[in-house]
C-alpha cells in the first residue's frame, strides 16, 4: 500500500451565508480545521468574502501543520455560487490564496456538499437544505436538478429566513390586535427588545438587510411548536407544506421512481427533532406519498464532504 505520508492532501470548504468551515483532509482523516465569517459576497461584499476565505483556508492549514504547496486539490461548496461567472470569480480568488499551478479546484454549491455529507461523497438522490436560505436539489444518473434557492427576495419559502419572517408577521399582527402571545414574548426576549415597536429599528437598521438575523428566529418558533404552542405549530405546518411541494416537484422533474435517498441538511432540519419539528412534519408528508424514501441527515460535516468530492475526482 501507498505510504501514508505521501497520501494527497485535500481542502474542503463549506461557505454558508453566516459562517465558513474549512477542513484539511488526508485519506479519511481530518488534519485540522477552522471557521471564519461568511464568504458569500452577496451577503458581505467581495472584499470581506475574500478576506474571510483567505483567513479560513490559512488558519485550517496552520492548524493542520500543512504548507500551502502540499495541497493537491480544494473543493468549495458555496451558497450563491452557481453561475459560470461566479465560479470563475471564486476560482480566481482561490488561486490568489493557493498559488501552485498543479492545484485542482472543484466548485460546488452548498446543496451538493450537503448531499455528499449524507452519502459519503456519492451524488445520487436528493438533498433539501433549510438553513438561512433554502434549496432542493437532486442527482439522478449524473444529471443535476434544482428547485428554489432564489434568495430571500425572490422566494425562499422553507428557509430559516422565511420562518423568521412569518414569525415576525405573526408577532406584529398579534400586537396590532392587542393579543398577548407566547411567541411575541419569546421573540422579544430572544432579541432583547422591550416592546414590539422596537422591531422596526431592529429590522430596518443597518446599511443592508441581514437575512441571517431573521433566520435566527426560526429556532424560537420550532422549539415552541415542539413544546405544543398551537400558533407555532401552524407556522411550521405551513413551511413544511412549501417544502413538501418542492420535494414532490423535484422528484418528478428528476424522473425518480421508487426508492430515493433524501438528505435533510441545515440548522432547521438538524437541530430540533420531534413530530412538530420541521423535520417531523416534512418527513410525515413525504413518507405518506413516497413511502420508499430513505430520509437521513448528514453523517459528516459539509466541509469534510467537500474534501471527499475533490478526492473522488482525483481517484
Amino acid at each position: 500500500p501507498e505510504d501514508k505520508m505521501s497520501e494527497p492532501i485535500f481542502v474542503g470548504v463549506d461557505g454558508g451565508g453566516t459562517k465558513t468551515n474549512v477542513v484539511v483532509v488526508k485519506g479519511t482523516t481530518s488534519l485540522g480545521e477552522a471557521t471564519s465569517k461568511s464568504t458569500n459576497w452577496n451577503s458581505v461584499g467581495d472584499a470581506a468574502a475574500f478576506e474571510n476565505l483567505k483567513e479560513g483556508i490559512e488558519t485550517a492549514l496552520k492548524n493542520a501543520s500543512v504548507e500551502k504547496e502540499q495541497v493537491l486539490g480544494i473543493c468549495l461548496g458555496m451558497a450563491g455560487v452557481d453561475r459560470p461567472a461566479d465560479k470563475e470569480k471564486l476560482e480566481k480568488s482561490v488561486r490568489q490564496i493557493l498559488t501552485q499551478d498543479s492545484l485542482k479546484i472543484r466548485i460546488s454549491n452548498d446543496a451538493e456538499i450537503a448531499c455528499a455529507s449524507g452519502t459519503n461523497g456519492v451524488l445520487q438522490g436528493m438533498c433539501m437544505i433549510s438553513g438561512t436560505g433554502h434549496i432542493t436539489m437532486g442527482w439522478n444518473n449524473g444529471v443535476n436538478y434544482r428547485l428554489a434557492g432564489w434568495g430571500p427576495l425572490l422566494g425562499d419559502q422553507g428557509s430559516g429566513y422565511d420562518i423568521g419572517l412569518v414569525t415576525l408577521r405573526h408577532v406584529t399582527a398579534a400586537h396590532d390586535r392587542g393579543i398577548e402571545t407566547t411567541l411575541k414574548q419569546k421573540v422579544l426576549e430572544e432579541l432583547k427588545l422591550d416592546a414590539a415597536q422596537d422591531l422596526i429599528p431592529w429590522a430596518y437598521g443597518g446599511d443592508k438587510p441581514e437575512w441571517a438575523k431573521f433566520a435566527a428566529l426560526a429556532k424560537v418558533t420550532t422549539k415552541l411548536s415542539i413544546e405544543g404552542d398551537k400558533e407555532c405549530q401552524e407556522i411550521i405546518e405551513e413551511i413544511s407544506e412549501c417544502l413538501f411541494d418542492n420535494f414532490d416537484a423535484l422528484y418528478k422533474k428528476a424522473g425518480f421512481s421508487g426508492k430515493v435517498d433524501l438528505v435533510l441538511a441545515g440548522g432547521n432540519f438538524e437541530h430540533l427533532q420531534g413530530e412538530h419539528s420541521l423535520t417531523g412534519k416534512l418527513s410525515a408528508k413525504i413518507l405518506a406519498k413516497y413511502p420508499e424514501t430513505n430520509i437521513g441527515h448528514p453523517k459528516v460535516g459539509s466541509a469534510f464532504a467537500a474534501a471527499l468530492l475533490i478526492m473522488k475526482d482525483q481517484q
